[in-house]
């Protein structure tokens, strides 16, 4: 294996809302967890974190950028805001070998689409 793309996480904004410890367990620590086993059983191997546009807030300019401050507003993009921000630590202080790829459109809007489906499924329409 020559890269692990993690894309794991929970993305229903309102269940992160609903049960925020949950969401960090899974999203931050899910990606400590990963990134750690990655390093002890295959440190050669690049890690590439899918991130969310959530992390950044509300743009304060377009096209948004990494070097837009981050500005999340919920425990989904908190807990988003804060993997990416633990993998750079670790590229910082370990050489870890890591990638960022941040969420692109078209994914952002099959999440909203997915979130309005399961709200309908929910609703039992």
């Amino acid at each position: 294996m020559e890269h692990l793309i993690h894309l794991a996480a929970i993305t229903f904004v309102p269940e992160a809302m609903e049960n925020p410890g949950r969401v960090m367990e899974i999203n931050l620590n899910g990606s400590i967890n990963l990134m750690t086993a990655l390093q002890q059983r295959k440190p050669e191997a690049r890690f590439v974190l899918v991130g969310s546009s959530e992390s950044y807030g509300v743009p304060q300019s377009l096209p948004v950028t990494e070097a837009h401050p981050m500005q999340a507003a919920n425990p989904y993009a908190i807990s988003k805001a804060a993997a990416d921000l633990y993998v750079a630590y670790l590229h910082k202080t370990a050489g870890a070998d890591v990638g960022w790829q941040p969420s692109i459109p078209f994914a952002g809007l099959l999440d909203s689409l997915l979130t309005y489906w399961r709200s309908e499924i929910e609703k039992g329409s």
